[in-house]
């Protein structure tokens, strides 16, 4: 991304990104319920620079900013039916490990081999995220259900760049590398009608959420 204005000032910006994703799923259906387990890891790396400066390049000034984020996860979820099947019941649980490093290098102004200053942000942190669904069939028309769960938000990579894009002297965009991830919690109870009703009521709770 190259950005310049009659400002008198230009950004170049030059970001790569990295993806590897890894899946093992494992369904097995016995006589009383229905299992599910599975393992995840996903390994997402990130290296990115920008050059400041004016037009006429008199001073030039470089950062660079490397980040990964690496994430095991491992999850199991029941499945059965009671009373004749008018009551259906699923529950899961789900343990997130993250891994996560963040390097900002601020380079010399005539030399970018000369680093003037690295910091890093570098954390570990463990989630444990429920779910639970439960349907209850009243008749052949209607239904009632609930559903609790737990979830996990992260910020995306552009909101943890430290690195400042210039639109123009007086406008420009940096992220925070020290943000933490975000966690929501849902209840919701419903109530379903084929024949043309439905009603729903809900609880949502957020905390560290990022928005513009």
């Amino acid at each position: 991304i190259d950005s310049s204005q009659k400002t008198g000032l230009f950004t170049t910006a030059n970001t790569k990104y990295k993806l590897h994703d890894v899946k093992l799923n494992l369904t097995m259906p016995f006589k009383s319920f229905c299992m599910d387990a599975g393992l995840a890891y996903t390994d997402i790396s990130s290296p990115s620079d920008i050059t400041n400066g004016p037009m006429d390049y008199s001073v030039v000034n470089t950062a660079n900013y490397d980040y990964r984020e690496r994430t095991a996860a491992g999850y199991l979820t029941l499945q059965s039916d009671f009373f004749d099947k008018r009551l259906s019941a699923k529950a899961g649980l789900r343990f997130e490990r993250t891994w996560l490093e963040g390097e900002t290098k601020t380079l010399g102004v005539y030399s970018p081999d000369d680093i003037i200053r690295s910091e890093e942000n570098n954390r570990t942190y463990n989630e444990l995220l429920p779910t639970l669904h439960l349907t209850w069939r009243l008749g052949h028309h209607r239904q009632l259900s609930l559903a609790y769960g737990i979830g996990i938000n992260r910020p995306n990579l552009n909101d943890m760049n430290p690195l400042q894009f210039y639109f123009n002297k007086n406008n420009y965009m940096q992220g925070n590398p020290a943000l933490f991830h975000g966690k929501t919690k849902s209840l919701e109870l419903s109530f379903t009608d084929v024949r043309g009703l439905n009603t729903t009521a809900y609880y949502h709770q957020a905390e560290n959420q990022v928005e513009w």
